[in-house]
């Protein structure tokens, strides 16, 4: 399988200054399936005929300053696909880019 889109960023990205630019904190494989953590996107999936599919639901929000977007999450330096689950985590000490 042929990994070939890159990274998207969101809307949110630009509504801060300086932009935010989507950074890889994290990656995992199961099988052929990859996952990664983005450093404002939480995980995303790569499917072959979809591209990168955004799979955050449940993980805790981030936020910019007076704004509510959906989109935005906290960092996840930890993703670890284990026995059919996928585990993603944030805490301290933490690394983003």
């Amino acid at each position: 399988m042929l990994y070939h889109d890159k990274i998207p960023s969101s809307r949110s990205a630009y509504l801060v200054t300086p932009t935010l630019y989507a950074q890889l904190t994290a990656i995992a494989f199961a099988g052929k399936r990859m996952f990664i953590a983005i450093n404002y996107q939480g995980v995303k999936e790569w499917k072959e005929k979809e591209g990168w599919v955004h799979m955050s639901d449940g993980s805790k929000l981030g936020h910019i300053l007076n704004s509510e977007e959906p989109d935005l999450r906290y960092p996840l330096p930890f993703l670890k696909y284990f026995k059919g689950k996928l585990f993603a985590a944030h805490g301290t000490p933490r690394y983003t880019p």
